[in-house]
């Protein structure tokens, strides 16, 4: 009876990946997840603090991604860091949408205090600019907010953005 005991009080030690229990910068390890089984323990950490994954490649980041959507609450803060999907050497810059978020992840990211980073490990690889640089350049508009249009195209023009008639491409 007591060594019964004695093994029951110990397996309660042991961390559920159904109910993690991390706190900020302490890594964790679980295995035998299998299917989206890592997207649930994900979303559920995510919940208390935020959580960088690290992907093998922007394939399985993607996967990863939807699967925290599936079992994540909606005001989950979800950030991907896609890759650029270019080599060095290539002579064409990377699409606008790639650029576009990845912008936008580094420009959320300093103020994210629960949530999810998934990024492939190449894209962990590569440099980037320094946060305050980003913050500074970044233009972000929201639905209904007031412009005043001169300030505005002022700002877009400091930016690298140049004044066209019509819009046809992002950036």
């Amino acid at each position: 009876g007591a060594n019964i005991k004695k093994k029951m009080t110990n397996t309660t030690n042991y961390l559920s990946p159904l109910y993690p229990t991390l706190t900020p910068k302490q890594r964790q390890n679980w295995g035998r997840l299998y299917g989206s089984s890592v997207g649930l323990v994900i979303s559920q950490a995510a919940q208390k603090t935020p959580v960088i994954v690290i992907t093998p490649d922007s394939l399985s980041a993607q996967r990863l991604v939807e699967d925290i959507q599936f079992y994540g609450k909606a005001d989950l803060p979800l950030l991907i860091f896609p890759d650029w999907e270019t080599l060095p050497y290539d002579l064409f810059s990377p699409h606008q949408d790639i650029i576009s978020e990845r912008l936008t992840t580094l420009y959320h990211l300093p103020d994210i205090e629960q949530g999810v980073l998934v990024l492939p490990v190449n894209t962990l690889m590569s440099r980037l600019a320094p946060t305050d640089y980003v913050k500074a350049k970044s233009l972000l508009l929201t639905t209904g907010q007031h412009l005043n249009p001169g300030k505005w195209c002022q700002q877009l023009e400091l930016s690298g953005y140049r004044r066209v008639e019509q819009v046809m491409e992002h950036g």
